[in-house]
Formats: structure tokens, sequence, C-alpha cells
């Protein structure tokens, strides 16, 4: 199984209110918008940020990823699990 989510629908929050750390690789600054590329262990992710938003890489961001914008699908096939 394969875990999917919009970088623009993950939130950042903080380690006590049960976020999940994502250690930041690189920083992409695109303008109105920050894209922090990391991992959370070996796992890529990218996470859409407010321009005010700059990481360094390094740092750990915690992240609240909400149930409703998860997208799980067949890692053999790629097709979407309903």
């Amino acid at each position: 199984m394969v875990l999917g989510i919009r970088p623009e629908h993950i939130r950042l929050s903080s380690r006590e209110q049960g976020g999940v750390p994502l250690r930041v690789d690189t920083l992409e600054m695109l303008g109105a918008d920050n894209l922090a590329h990391g991992r959370i262990g070996d796992t890529p992710l990218v996470v859409r940020l407010a321009h005010s938003e700059r990481p360094q890489p390094g740092s750990t961001l915690w992240l609240h990823l909400p149930s409703d914008a998860l997208h799980f699908f067949d890692s053999t096939h790629g097709k979407r699990l309903e």
C-alpha cells in the first residue's frame, strides 16, 4: 500500500499536538509559496508552506496530515483503494 497526500493539505503542527516529524532536506522558494522537501523516516515528502515559512535544511517540521486528505493506493498496480 502507498499513502498519498497533496502538499497543500499538510498543515504545520507541533510535537505536543501529535505532529509527525519531517526532517527538511531542501527548501524551494517559489515566490508566494515555499516547498519544503524532506523525509519522514526514509519516505520523501513535499510540504507547501507560506512564503514567510523558511525552515533550514536539517531542521524538523512537525506536521498534521488530515485523515480526510489521505489517499491509499495499491503498491503493485498503482490503483487507488476505496
